[in-house]
């Protein structure tokens, strides 16, 4: 089904359109482009069509809209770094953004999805494509939805290892890694530092990358040691020479941000790092 432009990626989204073709592009995200985005992804949807996102680089959700050839793509990144939603409007419109509540005010009537409640009361989270709102769901990682379909666009492959020295695959890791962050160095960066391997080994790339060391954030419990683990984050700052920005939490913070917090979440999530971060 065909519906009209209901909504955009949302207030961080930007939006493109092409007065020849009278083709919009709407994005948010980080999509890598030698030039001007707009322009950049309404030539690969041009030139590869709905395949256009195999040929998209960076962290994206991505939404073209060709009025003329009654077709509405919305594309998201491999990783689904940026989230994507859409459902169907009062009148049949398609609705899309990267916030649930941007879609809702359109929809006939705002109901619960009892699969995603069932899926949450058993695994903590809602499985595959479903929210906790009927009608509303979510573009799959890596994938295209073409007017109805989900189509997709990249899937991670496993190759088994070739013959080398361990030294070599660490060799090969750390170049992977640095490729990696350098595509996404920019100013005034700042990365989540919480002392662990993937943290620290980003944080160190980062400084190497960008030739001066980053402001490192980790959340601090100064009231529940056992639980603390910022002095570890501060040993790798003091390694690269980060300055490490400790954000402390207790009782009364959990408290005073919790309705803050789920509605940035959206969704229930019972996941233990989403208070830290979201600090």
């Amino acid at each position: 089904m065909w519906g009209e432009i209901a909504d955009t990626v949302n207030s961080r989204g930007e939006t493109h359109t092409d007065p020849a073709t009278g083709i919009t592009v709407v994005w948010a995200g980080g999509v890598r482009a030698r030039e001007e985005i707009g322009p950049c992804l309404l030539d690969k949807y041009q030139r590869y069509g709905s395949r256009f996102a195999e040929h998209v680089e960076g962290d994206f959700a991505v939404a073209i809209c060709d009025v003329r050839n009654r077709r509405t793509l919305l594309a998201r990144d491999p990783a689904g770094t940026v989230p994507l939603y859409y459902g169907r409007g009062a009148e049949g419109q398609l609705l899309f953004g990267t916030r649930i509540r941007d879609i809702l005010p359109g929809l006939e009537r705002v109901e619960l999805e009892p699969a995603a409640l069932l899926d949450y009361l058993t695994f903590l989270w809602s499985l595959d494509e479903k929210t906790f709102f009927r009608g509303v769901e979510l573009v799959p990682p890596g994938t295209v939805y073409n007017n109805g379909r989900i189509e997709r666009h990249f899937k991670f492959e496993h190759h088994p290892p070739q013959a080398g020295t361990v030294e070599a695959w660490c060799d090969a890791i750390v170049a992977a890694l640095t490729e990696a962050v350098g595509d996404v160095i920019q100013p005034r960066l700042g990365c989540h530092l919480s002392g662990g391997v993937d943290s620290s080994a980003v944080a160190a790339l980062i400084a190497r990358a960008a030739g001066a060391p980053v402001p490192g954030f980790v959340a601090a419990f100064p009231d529940y040691p056992g639980y603390d683990e910022s002095h570890y984050a501060q040993m790798v700052a003091d390694e690269i020479g980060a300055k490490l920005v400790r954000v402390a939490s207790s009782p009364d913070t959990f408290a005073q941000t919790l309705a803050d917090i789920l509605m940035a979440a959206e969704e229930p999530k019972c996941h233990p790092p989403v208070f830290p971060r979201y600090l």
